[in-house]
């Protein structure tokens, strides 16, 4: 990871933020919610706030986009057995410029010897809970980025 996304991270608080929101969601795996209708989560995320969203349904995820003026951002969440994996992407030419899963960027950031868990819902309060503080952390990411690397075409 290079010394500019550490900034982007510490800035907003990443490491934190993404330690409460694990600690909030860490229930049981038998617990999970994992018979949810992929149209109530889209409308979900599209009531939170994420614009261009699509649900990627061979590869089983959902996918916002966010354009800047040479950055694309993709928000991907993936909610397979009940279990949230949260993601982000900085697109630069059509490539991927920076970005990675949550736990990897917070792995990477603290030097952590293993990986944390991933959150886990038990019905549509948590997974709404769960995306919305994403997209808030997503949005502060994807400003923070821009602020560090600047939008000039």
């Amino acid at each position: 990871m290079d010394n500019r996304m550490v900034e982007v991270l510490n800035r907003i608080r990443f490491a934190e933020r993404y330690q409460a929101l694990r600690i909030q969601y860490s229930f049981d795996l038998q617990e999970s919610f994992e018979d949810y209708d992929n149209q109530h989560v889209l409308e979900m995320l599209q009531e939170i706030g994420y614009t261009s969203v699509k649900y990627w349904r061979k590869e089983d995820f959902f996918q916002a986009k966010k354009k800047s003026n040479i950055y694309e951002f993709r928000y991907h969440i993936c909610i397979k057995y009940g279990v949230a994996e949260l993601m982000w992407y900085a697109m630069k030419d059509n490539k991927y410029y920076e970005g990675d899963t949550f736990p990897n960027l917070e792995y990477e950031l603290l030097n952590l010897e293993n990986r944390n868990h991933l959150q886990i819902f038990r019905n549509y309060e948590d997974l709404h809970g769960i995306l919305t503080i994403a997209f808030q952390m997503h949005e502060d990411m994807t400003s923070e980025f821009l602020k560090i690397h600047g939008d000039s075409t």
